[in-house]
């Protein structure tokens, strides 16, 4: 039996299981389906063939073999090789103990042992339009891939800007040229590099993107800076339908990594959705759909719509309303002061409160803890919930 799993199957369609229903039920006068065995019936309906019976009655067969298709496609080769084993098993099992008078199967790597050991079985084939339907999939799905792959991609590097001397900050950007080229060395990348005002721009494409991030995960970029120029920089990732897109897709992940003062970097995909990458996993996906709850309360509190959406996905990071500045600071990559700043603004407009205050240590001022009133589902369309500021 195979170790590994097909690039794509040929699927029989419901004709070619019709065609050899009836030439059994014809053949061995089985028109209830009791006597046979159908391996292709065990993920729905295992030990209980003849239930196959009322799928054809109900007329509901065909979604029955379109669930089932996507459940063997979900499968990894080392589930598909055990249910395989246990498939040959049972053919084999049922027939010895008289269980059976005839048998069906869809999985021809073990037709041979089933008939070697003498089992009335028939194997279900596909049709030349099942093949040619599958080989139409597979190449689209081919060519899918490479469209990804392909779509253009953006990286922005900035340098901060100091009270450095002149010549401080050119000798990190004519160092940041030179780490820029050995990073792209060292990880063969398709790199097309761009100085800007303040840094440099990278012209590539998605699949070098999710390389150089570990799938969109961590960046191997920021890494190699730290490690090997000792100071910090800001890194933002784009990636669009084109390159224009792209490369305003990497200036607003950038300022993002700005904003968070160079902890992470972020990226900003086709769809524009907005992820930290940061310490090996995202750690926050803002997606670019902004629903009339954070446009509402965005409008309410005066802060940007934004930061509302990176509000609600901390909360929904940490699985609680409860929370201090200094874990926002930390969970949003901003600096307490800003953090203070923004749960002030919904202090004011009645969308947190203090609960208590926690002793973090045994020396310094407690912690306020506040309970923020947002809505993390975004579900709610009419915002009833959200009470009116306090008039003085």
């Amino acid at each position: 039996m195979p170790d590994c799993k097909p690039l794509t199957f040929f699927l029989c369609t419901e004709s070619n299981y019709y065609r050899a229903f009836f030439e059994m039920a014809y053949k061995y006068q089985d028109w209830n389906f009791e006597q046979g065995y159908f391996d292709f019936c065990d993920y729905l309906c295992p030990d209980q063939e003849s239930s196959l019976i009322e799928y054809l009655k109900k007329g509901t067969f065909r979604e029955w073999l379109d669930e089932n298709n996507r459940y063997i496609d979900s499968l990894s080769p080392e589930d598909i090789q055990a249910m395989t084993q246990r498939k040959l098993e049972k053919h084999i099992r049922l027939w010895k103990s008289g269980k059976i008078k005839y048998s069906l199967s869809r999985m021809s790597p073990i037709m041979p042992q089933i008939l070697a050991e003498g089992v009335e079985c028939t194997y279900i084939p596909f049709s030349i339009e099942d093949m040619r339907s599958g080989f139409q999939q597979l190449i689209q799905e081919i060519l899918v891939l490479r469209l990804r792959n392909n779509l253009p991609a953006a990286i922005d590097i900035l340098l901060p800007v100091s009270e450095d001397p002149v010549r401080v900050f050119q000798d990190r950007y004519e160092a940041m040229e030179r780490l820029i080229t050995a990073f792209n060395k060292k990880y063969l990348c398709d790199f097309i590099v761009h100085e800007t005002h303040l840094g440099f721009r990278i012209s590539t494409n998605h699949k070098t993107v999710e390389r150089i991030t570990a799938g969109m995960t961590v960046c191997l970029l920021k890494e190699y800076f730290e490690q090997h120029g000792g100071f910090k920089v800001y890194i933002g990732y784009g990636i669009g339908t084109d390159l224009a897109q792209a490369e305003a897709a990497a200036v607003d992940a950038s300022r993002e990594s700005k904003i968070a003062l160079g902890r992470v970097s972020y990226l900003k995909d086709e769809n524009r959705v907005l992820a930290a990458l940061s310490d090996g996993h995202a750690e926050l996906s803002i997606s670019s759909e902004i629903s009339p709850y954070v446009r509402e309360v965005s409008d309410m509190s005066g802060l940007s719509t934004l930061t509302i959406q990176k509000l609600i996905a901390a909360l929904r990071l940490i699985g609680t309303e409860e929370v201090t500045t200094q874990e926002l600071s930390r969970i949003l990559h901003i600096t307490i002061r800003s953090a203070n700043r923004f749960v002030a603004a919904l202090v004011k407009c009645n969308l947190a409160r203090v609960l208590y205050s926690r002793q973090n240590n045994t020396k310094g001022r407690p912690s306020k803890v506040y309970q923020i009133l947002l809505d993390v589902t975004e579900e709610n369309k009419g915002l009833p919930d959200i009470p009116a500021p306090e008039r003085n």
